[in-house]
């Protein structure tokens, strides 16, 4: 039961975010300063995975690949740091964050300077989770971490993410719940697929029973057309109240995308993307090596951009033309 408990009070603090979403477009709308409620940040931008649901093994070929600089780092989180409405800072983009040997000190560092007002959330394939990360995740101050297994089957893993083995991540996982990780709290995430969504039902169940957190995504989407999904798509979705709340809040809150209007992520070169499904990098709002995070977010490409989701032109911007996100809510297209 306090397993439930928690996952309900997570989709509230969820949900009571959603009528702020209106206020933010409005704002837009007047022509208002406005900044980010939520930031991620690509500090390497590799992945030792190769999911079938997402585009990194064919894109990571096709647009540069590397380390995010310390110095870097740390202008966007001295900045950032001070906001005073962000809710939520995610050290993951596009990429496998614990590739990066020092994401526990960039975690630690943001805590530090932010004086651990916003809570900090990480999400991993968790096949690089041993020992030393773990430990050195709990006492960076993480406060949650979401492993994506999306299976409860040796098969149905295996086929999901080719190359990693099921026994490995099980393993990793059980060291992960089994160990003395402090505050850091630990979620269990399934994307329902056509591959996995007979064993969703179970695999909740029985991490229920271990007493662990579990998130179901439902929505699953082509990343702006950047990964072809009709071939993974359920027919059937699980059917949770979520998804109907989602489509409620959704449509009642916001006249269209609002993802430009609230999250800011930013690549390890120190480019920002107007969308972190921008997989391409077809839409660069400026770097932060050159301006500051508000000039980049008020800036005239960002507004811009912003006008013409508000009018609901995705066809005149590239990442947002092929991107299926707007098909799930009424109310974006």
């Amino acid at each position: 039961m306090p397993v439930i408990i928690s996952e309900i009070k997570e989709a509230i603090r969820y949900y009571r975010r959603i009528p702020n979403f209106r206020k933010v477009v409005h704002a837009v709308e007047r022509g208002e300063e406005t900044l980010p409620v939520s930031v991620q940040v690509q500090t390497v931008s590799a992945c030792d995975s190769a999911c079938v649901f997402c585009p990194y093994p064919y894109v990571s070929k096709t647009v540069s690949q590397g380390v995010m600089e310390w110095e870097t780092y740390k202008k966007i989180v001295d900045e950032c740091a001070a906001f005073p409405d962000l809710k939520i800072f995610t050290p993951v983009l596009q990429n496998e964050p614990l590739i990066d040997k020092n994401i526990h000190r960039a975690i630690a560092y943001f805590k530090e300077k932010n004086g651990g007002r916003t809570p900090v959330q990480m999400s991993t394939n968790g096949y690089l989770l041993n020992d030393e990360n773990i430990k050195n995740l709990s006492a960076s101050g993480l406060d949650y971490i979401a492993v994506s297994l999306n299976a409860i089957n040796k098969e149905t893993y295996e086929k999901l993410l080719p190359g990693f083995k099921f026994e490995k991540i099980m393993d990793n996982i059980e060291k992960l719940i089994s160990s003395n990780h402090g505050e850091m709290r630990v979620i269990i995430r399934f994307l329902v697929t056509n591959k996995n969504k007979d064993e969703v039902k179970a695999a909740v169940s029985y991490w229920h029973k271990r007493k662990v957190m579990t998130e179901v995504i439902d929505l699953l989407h082509n990343r702006a057309g950047s990964v072809e999904i009709k071939r993974l798509k359920a027919e059937r979705p699980v059917k949770r109240i979520r998804r109907f709340l989602n489509r409620f809040w959704f449509n009642i809150f916001t006249d269209c995308c609002v993802i430009p209007f609230r999250q800011m992520y930013i690549l390890y070169n120190g480019d920002v993307l107007l969308c972190g499904n921008d997989w391409k990098r077809e839409v660069i709002l400026g770097n932060v090596n050159k301006n500051t995070l508000r000039e980049i977010w008020n800036g005239p490409e960002a507004v811009r951009m912003r006008k013409l989701i508000l009018e609901k032109r995705y066809d005149r911007i590239l990442p947002c033309s092929g991107c299926s996100m707007p098909d799930n809510y009424d109310s974006w297209r």
